[in-house]
């Protein structure tokens, strides 16, 4: 994970990105913007930043279902960082499918929330936080 955004936990305090040279501590990226939009500077990350998910069941999905969870667990990531899909970033997901198991109980809602609150829990110890 080398993401533009900072790593938000749950309790949505940043773990990572967002440093405070000033104080040593970590904030919400809306202060920082805010601040150099108030002094009249430029607001602008440095390029060469992207998060590379990988999100893989055994669960058989058809094509239109693995797109969908792939948008689902994807667009939930921007829980955990912001900002997420930011023009000088490049945040990008695959979705695969061994499809050994058919488990019609497991329904494309549920299997989303699972894989994206997962993919949080990923994001989290990417960066040495605790989920």
């Amino acid at each position: 994970m080398n993401a533009v955004g900072a790593v938000v936990d749950r309790e949505g305090r940043v773990v990572r990105g967002h440093l405070d040279a000033s104080s040593g501590s970590r904030r919400a990226l809306v202060e920082g913007v805010e601040e150099r939009l108030a002094a009249g500077g430029p607001v602008q990350a440095p390029p060469g930043n992207t998060t590379l998910t990988v999100v893989a069941t055994n669960q058989r999905l058809d094509r239109r279902v693995l797109q969908q969870l792939a948008r689902q667990v994807h667009a939930s990531m921007a829980r955990a960082i912001q900002p997420f899909h930011a023009l000088v970033d490049g945040d990008v997901l695959y979705a695969v499918s061994t499809e050994e198991v058919g488990n019609p109980a497991l329904d494309s809602i549920g299997l989303g929330v699972v894989a994206s609150e997962l993919a949080w829990d990923a994001v989290l110890r990417a960066v040495g936080a605790d989920p």
